[in-house]
């Protein structure tokens, strides 16, 4: 997205990544930023969707709310807290790149 940044950090302020030493952050900019991944499935087949995710400290849901999509279609919106946690979604491959 045109102005968007993605982020990687290690250690930033005291904020460790769940496992591995280094987290990702989205910068929000225009209300709307992101990134994707295109993933092969079977048709009718049952995947696990999941991620760590917290928000930014000081920041709100308002701007950290994290819409999970599959197949163009909304799953979940996630409003992170202060903690990291584990988010995990069941999803159905339609038999092409989601």
């Amino acid at each position: 997205m045109s102005g968007s940044n993605i982020e990687l950090w290690n250690d930033l302020n005291g904020v460790r990544a769940t496992s591995g030493s280094n987290f990702g952050e989205l910068d929000y900019l225009g209300a709307r930023d992101g990134l994707y991944q295109a993933v092969r499935t079977q048709s009718g087949r049952s995947y696990n969707l999941s991620f760590d995710a917290r928000s930014r400290p000081g920041f709100t849901a308002s701007t950290s709310t994290i819409e999970v999509l599959w197949n163009d279609r909304v799953v979940a919106s996630v409003p992170p807290g202060s903690d990291w946690r584990n988010y995990n979604f069941t999803v159905t491959g339609s038999g092409g790149g989601e």
